[in-house]
Parts: structure tokens; C-alpha cells; sequence
């Protein structure tokens, strides 16, 4: 049976050092050959003293860095042979079958949170019976909110081998330390038998000092690991009536006392809740896709987010995923959501909106209201940059607009060429409208500019695309995909309504001894029938980290387009080409680069193919500047920055 380790941060408490250690010596036998690590957040003689004493493992943090920054000090300490990890406080009191009732619950689960008794005097004052009550509820954490707090969780070791809790919190790292070990696929049980004694705050200014961190750690959260809703502000004379009911018969100021301690502490909570942390950029991003399926599919938004999440002038990142439109969301109460984001540094947001299709004259109010409880999460900033990467989004950048805030829209892509929106016309175009009265306006090609400033915008700044260029120009393996043996050419993005597929189906008729390659997602049902039966290879969606070897093991890349207006240069399917070296065979289209083989007919096009892939002529690659998604990301972050100085 392996070790168990069990880490106790404390700071300046030796007291209550010595009540842990005490009772973890009391449990016997179920505790020995423990490794018992504590951790002192600030070097304080007097508790370094007792935990030498004791003959456990003592890790100094030389000043105060928070609870959190000292239990990652004591994991780094535990021997590889550790597990479990058990976590508990200084001053809480393990009871007989602690250790034991954690090991059975980990045999069925990655975590597991044990009961915490709080303790009050045998005459409790009005500040312990509300500690009692409204704080360390572990069974309702556990099994309603998903967190289990840390003076009593216990975990399996391949748990804190890939997470950490973290340092920046004061309070909260327990719930948040949990949401993202529960995002991983760790599950958490609740484990009655795994019980520890917390003593209760005795004093209404300890009850509303505890409230305020905590309300301060709920604000400093991610926003895929805050609470959905603030506490409550009125807790009402439940307190007191419960103590009626339970028969705790004291004078009446004493009744009256419990409710106006439990409204300060929770005032005090909800107060501290509501004041987000402060920082100095914050960039709101509103995209045109789900922000979970960006990550292993790359597009323009995802790799500028990327990168700005790295930017040492960025303090926070924000995504908005795609709205839900639905005209029931005007009734919905509850528009903005929190939501897991794959990326750290990168919080994450879903929205709903109260409007469909169609152009109505209640549109205004539904954004209005989502926009309104968008901006609630918000945390406190110096500057803050909103973007709508979408016409659909463009109309909440009105009612984002705020001392300090700089609204922008980016024209990525002509969505009313999408088939997937014909029906959302009106609605496109007006989003258009909208986003040509942002601040800053830019786009990705000179066309889109051009339409942009043609909607209203007093300029239009063309901001291209770019490629991966460590990643696209570096030699990659083969990917472990189905690809065939011969050299093949291929296609690389989403299959929509703008491109070719009948050109790419009779392309791999006409051309046998070249296999038609295919990767990308279909935009509906037909596409998705009409490759399965045709001989093209479609490999449906393929990881972004695969993309660069699929491309550089390919004889030649295929531009199929069917709108002979689109802009060639906006393409970064064109650019990955590039960047891997590949020659590339197009329909016709605007602003192709010098190099590009171009077949006006479906005979003209196969023949390109079958002439770069047999080698019969030579082929070169297309000339053109690559630019690097960092350049991308620095441009625009310099129009904005720009943008906000007075």
C-alpha cells in the first residue's frame, strides 16, 4: 500500500498547528508512515517551532503568498511514491477514520471531499452559530456546487501531478482548483465517513473579515470557474429561526443578534463578490464560432486570441461563443454563463439573445440586456477593448460602450454568402451597419474594407491574414491519418456553400491516379452525402496540431471557389499552402498571387493538378509576404491601444 501524504498550510498559527498535528497523532495506526508536509506562508519562528517538534516535513515560504501558494509548496515536497494527497487546515481536528475513509472513496473516485463538523462552544455566541450555518457546508459544495472545500478534500497523486492550485486566489482556489480537475474528467464524491472538527469563528468582525475574502476570491475567478450567481445580499431571519427550532432558548437580543450578524456577512460577501479585481487591458472578443470547437480547428480569431493571451500588454482575455438566437431568450433570465475554456489566461462566456431571423423592433432591448449582464462580469479595468468578429454580434457594441472602453468590429468573412444564414439577411447586413460605427473598423481583405467603409465607416484599416509560420515552414511528421500512399492534392477548410464540391468530386473522377484529399467539416447535410459517396478522401475535421504535416506531405493545394469575386489573399488555406512550400491550383479569383496555376474550367483545372503531381511541368510555389499570426495580433492590439489615448 503506498504512502499517504497529507499537506497543512498555516500561517502564524502555531496554536492551531499543534491541535492538527496532535489529532493526526491520535489517529494511530491508519496515520503512520504518513508523510505530513506543512507549509508556512511566512516565516514565522513560533509555528516553524511546532512543526519541528512534531518531526514532519516543514517548507518555508519566506513571505505571505496566500493558503494556496503554500499548499502547492507542500505538494512539491511529497516523495513520488505519495498516494493520496490529503489536504486539511491548521487548527481542524482529523477524526478517527479519516485517512481510512478517504483511501475506500478514492478506490471509486479521483477526489474525494470528507464532512466537516464545525464546532461551537457549549453556549455559542451569535457569530459562531452563523459560521456554523452559512460556512463549510461540505455535502451541499460537494453535491451541489462541485468543489469540496480544503480544509478536507482528498485527492489521488495523478491529480495535483497535472494541476496546481492557484496562487493568485485568497479565497475561492478550492472551487476553482476542483471545476478545472472535474474539466479534466476527475470526479468528486462526498465521503461522510472522512470527517474533520473546524472550530467556528467566535467574533462578528472574524465572520465578516472571512466573508469579505471569500466574496474577494468569487470576484478574482476565472470566469469558467466563478459562481453563475452572486450570494444573496438579505439573508432574511432564517438564522434565527432555525435556532428557535432547534431549541437553543436564549433572550431575544440574541435572535435579533444572529440576523444582523448573518446581513453584515453577507453584505460584506456580496459586496466583495461584486467588485471585480482590477486590471489594466481587458480584450472582449466576440466570436463567430464556439470557442471549445476553436481548439483543434484553426481560424483567424482563434490564433490572434492566442496570442494575445501571451502579450505581456494584455492583463485579460475574454471570448463570447456564437450567440444562441432564439426569441424566447426575452423571457430568459439568464443570458451570460460562464463556460470551461481550453485555453488558460483565456476566460470564456456563452450568450443567448432574444431574436431570430428577423429584424424587429424588440432586437434593441435583447441586446441591450444581454450586453447589460455581459458587462456584470466584467472585471474592474483600466482600458477595455471589445471586438465582434461577426455581424451578428455587432449589434451589443453600443450598449458596451463606457468610459475607458474601445468598441471595434473586424470583417472577417462575407456572411451573407453563407448558406447556412440565407435566411438572415436583413439581419446581416444591418449587423454590418452597426459594426461600421465602431471605433476602429478593419478587415481582412481590401474588398471587405472597401464594404465596410461603403456601410458607413469612416475608415476601414485592412488588417490581413497570416499563417503558422514555425509550424507550417518547420519539416512535420507524417500525420497517423488515413492519407493514401501516392502523392495526393488537397483541400484544406470548412465545406460550405463558397466552395467548389462538385468541382472537387469530378476533380477526383477525372484524375484517377491523383487522390482527392479533404479536410474540413461539412456545413450540412448534403456536402456531408455528397463526398461520403464520391471517391474524394474526406477526412472531416483534423486536429490543428496535425495541419501542417497533412499539408507538407501533399503534392499541391486546391483553391475551389465558386464566387470568382472572393479575394484570394483572405484565404488562409492559400497562406498554409504557402508557408509549407506547396504549389497551388485555383478557380479563378481576385488578387491571386504570382505563381498560382488558375483552371477557368473543371478539364483546364484537373490538368494543373495532373501536371504538379506527375511532375510533367514543373511547379513552383506562389509568391507572396507571409506575415505571422503574432504580427496579426500586434497590428490590431496597436490600432486599439492607439485608439484609447485622449
Amino acid at each position: 500500500m503506498s504512502r499517504v501524504g497529507i499537506c497543512i498550510p498555516v500561517a502564524a498559527d502555531p496554536i492551531g498547528l499543534r491541535e492538527t498535528l496532535e489529532a493526526l497523532r491520535a489517529l494511530g495506526p491508519e496515520a503512520d508512515g504518513a508523510v505530513i508536509v506543512v507549509a508556512v506562508d511566512g516565516a514565522d519562528p513560533a509555528t516553524c517551532a511546532v512543526a519541528a517538534s512534531y518531526g514532519v516535513t516543514c517548507v518555508v515560504l519566506p513571505d505571505r503568498r496566500g493558503s494556496y501558494a503554500a499548499r502547492n509548496a507542500a505538494i512539491a515536497e511529497l516523495p513520488d511514491d505519495v498516494d493520496p494527497v490529503l489536504f486539511t487546515d491548521a487548527g481542524c481536528r482529523p477524526r478517527h477514520g479519516w485517512v481510512e475513509g478517504h483511501r475506500e472513496a478514492l478506490d471509486r473516485a479521483a477526489m474525494s471531499g470528507g464532512a466537516v463538523d464545525v464546532s461551537m462552544s457549549r453556549r455559542p455566541s451569535p457569530a459562531e452559530w452563523v459560521d456554523r450555518h452559512r460556512n463549510l457546508r461540505q455535502q451541499a459544495y460537494v453535491e451541489t456546487d462541485g468543489f469540496a472545500a480544503t480544509c478536507n478534500l482528498a485527492v489521488r497523486r495523478k491529480v495535483v501531478d497535472g494541476l496546481v492550485f492557484d496562487a493568485g486566489l485568497q479565497s475561492g482556489g478550492d472551487r476553482d482548483f476542483c471545476v478545472r480537475a472535474r474539466g479534466l474528467g476527475f470526479d468528486l464524491v462526498y465521503t461522510p465517513g472522512a470527517a474533520v472538527e473546524h472550530p467556528a469563528r467566535r467574533t462578528t468582525r472574524s465572520v465578516v473579515v472571512k466573508a469579505r475574502r471569500v466574496g474577494a476570491g468569487i470576484a478574482a475567478m476565472p470566469a469558467a470557474t466563478r459562481p453563475d450567481r452572486l450570494p444573496r445580499r438579505r439573508p432574511g431571519l432564517s438564522l434565527a429561526r432555525i435556532a428557535f427550532a432547534a431549541g437553543v432558548r436564549r433572550a431575544p437580543w440574541w435572535y435579533a443578534r444572529v440576523a444582523w450578524v448573518d446581513t453584515r456577512r453577507a453584505r460584506a460577501l456580496h459586496r466583495a463578490a461584486a467588485q471585480r479585481a482590477s486590471v489594466g487591458l481587458h480584450i472582449v472578443v466576440l466570436l463567430g464560432s464556439q470557442w471549445d470547437a476553436l481548439e483543434s480547428f484553426s481560424t483567424r480569431w482563434r490564433e490572434i486570441v492566442r496570442s494575445w493571451a501571451l502579450d505581456p500588454r494584455v492583463d485579460r482575455v475574454s471570448v463570447v461563443d456564437h450567440p444562441d438566437m432564439r426569441r424566447r431568450g426575452l423571457v430568459r433570465r439568464r443570458l451570460v454563463a460562464p463556460a470551461p475554456s481550453w485555453l488558460t489566461g483565456v476566460d470564456r462566456w456563452t450568450m443567448t439573445l432574444g431574436v431570430d431571423a428577423l429584424v424587429r423592433g424588440t432586437d434593441r432591448i435583447a441586446f441591450a440586456r444581454a450586453a447589460r449582464q455581459l458587462r456584470r462580469r466584467w472585471p474592474k479595468a483600466d482600458s477595455r477593448v471589445v471586438v465582434a468578429a461577426t455581424p451578428l454580434s455587432a449589434p451589443l457594441l453600443p450598449h458596451c460602450r463606457a468610459a475607458g472602453t474601445i468598441v471595434a468590429f473586424d470583417g472577417v468573412d462575407h456572411w451573407s454568402m453563407r448558406r447556412r444564414f440565407a435566411g438572415m439577411i436583413d439581419r446581416i447586413e444591418e449587423g454590418y451597419r452597426v459594426g461600421a460605427s465602431a471605433d476602429v473598423v478593419t478587415a481582412v481583405s481590401a474588398q471587405l474594407a472597401t464594404e465596410m467603409t461603403a456601410a458607413g465607416a469612416s475608415s476601414a484599416t485592412v488588417v490581413p491574414n497570416a499563417a503558422d509560420l514555425a509550424a507550417f515552414a518547420s519539416p512535420q511528421p507524417r500525420p497517423d491519418l488515413d492519407l493514401p500512399s501516392r502523392p495526393y492534392a488537397l483541400f484544406v477548410g470548412v465545406l460550405g456553400n463558397r466552395t467548389d464540391i462538385e468541382l472537387l468530386v469530378k476533380l477526383a473522377d477525372l484524375v484517377p491516379e491523383v487522390p482527392v484529399v479533404v479536410a474540413g467539416p461539412a456545413e450540412d447535410d448534403r456536402i456531408r452525402d455528397l463526398l461520403m459517396q464520391s471517391a474524394v478522401r474526406w477526412l472531416g475535421p483534423v486536429d490543428a496540431a496535425l495541419l501542417p504535416g497533412l499539408v507538407q506531405h501533399a503534392a499541391c493545394g486546391l483553391l475551389p471557389f465558386m464566387d470568382r469575386d472572393t479575394t484570394a489573399t483572405d484565404s488562409m488555406k492559400l497562406l498554409q499552402y504557402i508557408a509549407a512550400g506547396l504549389p497551388v491550383v485555383s478557380t479563378p479569383m481576385r488578387e491571386l498571387p504570382d505563381g498560382v496555376r488558375v483552371g477557368a474550367s473543371t478539364e483546364q483545372f484537373a490538368a494543373h493538378v495532373l501536371s504538379i503531381v506527375t511532375g510533367s511541368r514543373p511547379a513552383t510555389v506562389p509568391s507572396y509576404d507571409l506575415v505571422s499570426w503574432d504580427d496579426v495580433a500586434d497590428r490590431l492590439l496597436q490600432l486599439y491601444l492607439n485608439a484609447t489615448k485622449p
